[in-house]
Parts: C-alpha cells; structure tokens; sequence
C-alpha cells in the first residue's frame, strides 16, 4: 500500500513539476520597474500612460518600447524578456520608456544607459525604480583618443569632436588617410551610452597586425538636433488611410482595427486590444501602442502621429486621417558643416592626406542616410561610404531618388550593411538602394553587401562589423 501511494503521489507531481519547467526559462530577464515617484511628481499617469523598456539586444531595441505591466496596481511593472545567450552571458544596455504625451525628456529615463549582464542557465531578476542611476562606466578607450571640446559652428550646435591617432602617430612625419563618422562619441568609448563601436579596438589590432595601412578616424558628435541634420529634407507627413478590411475580433468600442490603404496603396494596419489602439505604420513591421488623446483620436509619440479616425455617413469609422508636424532637412547644412569647418580643421592641424581616394565617410541608422545623401553629393570628397543600417525610410524613400536622378555613378567605393535582426521593412529598403545602386551602374565588386542574421540595430550589432569596416578601407 505504501509503495502504491508513492506511485500514485510521484503521477502526480510529475505532470506539475514538468508544467513549471515549460514555464520557466533561466535564460529569461525578469524585471521589475517602480514607478512611483514619477506619479507623486504629478507627470506620469498610469491610467493613461505605458511603461516600458528599450535597449540594444533583442527582443529590446531602441526604436520600440517592450511594454510592462501592473498587475497589482502597485506601480511596480513586470515584464520578462527572453534571450538567446549562446556563450556565458550577454550584457545589455537599456532604459525605462515611458510612452505618453509631454513627458519630461519625452519619456526616456535620463543619463546614461543602464547596463546589464544575463547569465545563461540562470535566473536573471532586476528590480530598478525610475529615479536609478546607472553606476558610472569606465572608460574602454584604446590607445590615442584625443577630443577637441566644444567645436564651434556658427549655423549649427557646437559639439565635441573624437579623433583616433595609429600607432607611432607622434614620432613621425607621415600623413595617413582619414574616416570622418557621424555619432562620434558612440565610436570608441562606452561611458557615452554604456555601448560603443569598438573601432579604437578595431584599429590597433589590424594596423599592429600590418593588415591594413595606418589610417586617422574623426567621430563628429551628434546634438539634441540629429533628426534635422542627419536628414536631407523636410518631411511633411500627412495621409488619408480608408478601411480595406476589418478585423473580425469583436470589441466593445465603436473603432475596429483592420487594414486601411491610402490611394497610393501605403498600408496601415490598425487593431484594437482592450480598448487599446496599437497600428503598424508604414515603413515598419511591429506593432506599436498608441496614447489615446481624445475618443477617437490617438498619439504615436516615437513617431510623432496623430491618428484622428472619422465617422462616415453609417456612422462607422472607415477613415483615418495621419499627420505628424514637419521634421528634418538639416543635412545640407550640416554638409557644409562637415565640408568647410571640421574637414579644413583637420587638415589645418593634424597630418593627414587630402583628396577622395584618402577620405571616407561613414554612420549608421539616419547616419547611414546622411552619409549616402552627403557622398553622393561630394564625390570629389569622399572616395568611400560606411552605410550601416540606413534610414532608407525618410520621407518617401527620398534617397533612392537621389540615387536615380544621377546622371552616371560616381563609382565610390561603399560599404552597406542591415542586419536581419532590424525588421524586415529595413532589410527590404536597403535591397531596394543596393538594387538601384547597381541599376545606375555601379560596379558589384566596389559595393561590399553585407545581411547578417539576427543583428539588430545596435552599437554592439555594427561593433561587429568594426573589422570588416576597416578592412574595406584600409586594407593593403
């Protein structure tokens, strides 16, 4: 009889002890996020407002927020975030978004990004309130990185400019070629963001190891104004979406989601969760929440949208009318920025070779556009194009007409890469300006292509690529 309860008692546990091994994954980051504070303050409405986080590994990323939840009214949110750690652990940069309207710093936790190491095989808990500090980063910078503070520019903000000297800089008479980098202060030192390029790193190995020729790096940092510099126009967004198909999820509310299309044919695609609205803009591929401002109109903050849904004569709601204040067109200014004070500054005061065949141009995300839209505009300047991760996207996929209008290829040598890790809407855009490159006419041998599986767009994603950068440039 003994023997038999314990069959019975071992049945079953058994079902329940595997039940909590499916459930439970050690490789997964549980956070916990207090929020408290910011709702004392007076700014932060939990009703109306989501929490979240955004960081550079996947699932996270920096351009949407992985949303928590209160599950006990608490102002404690939860989320759990898997991973795929492959080695040892992975560590992670990230911060607390809160996704609302006029939020102070737009809703991103200030300072620096939070850093994080998820062990594998583990369980990985954080508890972090809002007003956390990160702890103070060391600075990973390697061998001679110099900065020149506060470069003045009379139409644009001031800023800092990073400067990597090769080896053996100071006791010679050599020029060396020279890489002119947007997002300067993210290139070579992680007390910036709490991640960075590597190309300090990068460079000291393969210029010791004599695979490439010594080479000079100037990273040009950005300001609070990035979005208008690094943008070649004046994005004016503005469309009217009508109803194609309707979702056949019954919802209290009198706003259905479904797909709606423009008479151009651009998608929007709309659901509503828990009287919650959250849409796929076009030029994206996930979905994002939306602030509700009114009954029937809503608030995309990361991009800027207003969604107003209009009622037609059957009093359903089949129309969206989308509009977003203008936004950038910097870029020609900052071209001239880069072109008349920061090159003439380098080569007044540092010794480097002159002319496209020694200067290169390169930067990532809109850095990635800006860098194609000034290149192709100055080739008698840059010899050579970095385009990671570009912002095909911006107004209308302005840059592929810019490649199109051209009336030859200005057989430049360039570097492109997207990871697949970035969206499917990014790998498609960077496609599409490979395509139109080789259309126009140039050589597939002086465009180096690169897809990699699973990057996102991350600091960590194109450190990866510092080498294989470098390469292309400098290789001898």
């Amino acid at each position: 009889m003994a023997i038999l309860r314990t069959v019975l008692f071992i049945l079953m546990v058994i079902p329940f002890m595997s039940l909590a091994q499916q459930n439970y994954n050690k490789d997964t980051l549980k956070v916990l996020i207090k929020m408290d504070k910011p709702q004392k303050e007076g700014w932060f409405n939990p009703a109306k407002e989501s929490v979240g986080l955004r960081g550079d590994i996947a699932p996270l990323s920096w351009s949407n927020t992985m949303v928590a939840e209160d599950f006990n009214e608490d102002l404690i949110y939860e989320i759990s975030l898997p991973f795929k750690i492959s080695l040892d652990s992975i560590t992670i940069s990230f911060k607390i978004k809160v996704d609302g309207a006029d939020n102070p710093n737009g809703g991103w936790q200030e300072g620096q990004n939070h850093v994080f190491t998820i062990k594998r095989g583990v369980k990985n808990v954080l508890h972090i309130a809002w007003e956390d500090k990160p702890a103070a980063l060391k600075s990973t910078k390697t061998g001679n990185v110099q900065m020149v503070e506060d470069f003045k520019c009379r139409y644009l903000a001031n800023r800092n400019l990073h400067i990597y000297f090769p080896p053996g800089y100071e006791g010679s008479d050599a020029k060396y070629p020279v890489l002119y980098m947007h997002d300067g202060q993210m290139l070579f030192d992680q007390i910036y963001g709490g991640s960075e390029w590597q190309l300090d790193e990068a460079a000291e190995k393969l210029i010791s190891s004599d695979v490439v020729e010594p080479f000079i790096i100037v990273g040009v940092s950005n300001t609070s104004d990035r979005i208008d510099e690094y943008t070649p126009t004046r994005q004016k967004w503005s469309h009217t979406f009508h109803r194609q198909s309707a979702d056949e999820v019954k919802v209290k509310s009198d706003i259905k989601g479904g797909i709606f299309v423009t008479e151009d044919s651009t998608i929007l695609k709309v659901k509503n969760q828990s009287d919650t609205i959250y849409v796929i803009i076009p030029g994206s591929d996930t979905w994002q929440r939306t602030i509700r401002k009114s009954k029937h109109q809503f608030y995309l903050q990361r991009a800027g949208i207003n969604f107003e849904f209009i009622k037609d004569s059957k009093g359903d709601y089949n129309t969206i009318k989308a509009t977003k204040p203008p936004m950038g067109g910097k870029g020609d200014d900052y071209a001239k920025f880069l072109i008349e004070k920061v090159m003439p500054y380098i080569e007044n005061n540092y010794r480097v070779k002159k002319g496209p065949n020694n200067t290169a141009l390169g930067g990532s995300s809109l850095g990635g556009l800006i860098t194609m839209y000034i290149g192709l505009k100055y080739p008698y300047k840059f010899g050579s194009l970095l385009v990671l991760s570009p912002s095909v996207w911006w107004d209308n996929k302005y840059i592929l007409s810019e490649v199109t209008s051209l009336s030859k290829p200005t057989n430049q040598r360039i570097f492109l890469y997207v990871g697949t890790g970035e969206g499917q809407s990014t790998i498609d855009n960077t496609k599409q300006l490979y395509n139109k490159l080789l259309a126009k006419g140039w050589n597939p041998e002086s465009i180096e292509y690169i897809v990699t599986p699973d990057a996102t767009q991350s600091e960590k994603a194109w450190a990866e690529q510092a080498e294989n950068m470098l390469r292309f440039l400098f290789e001898k």
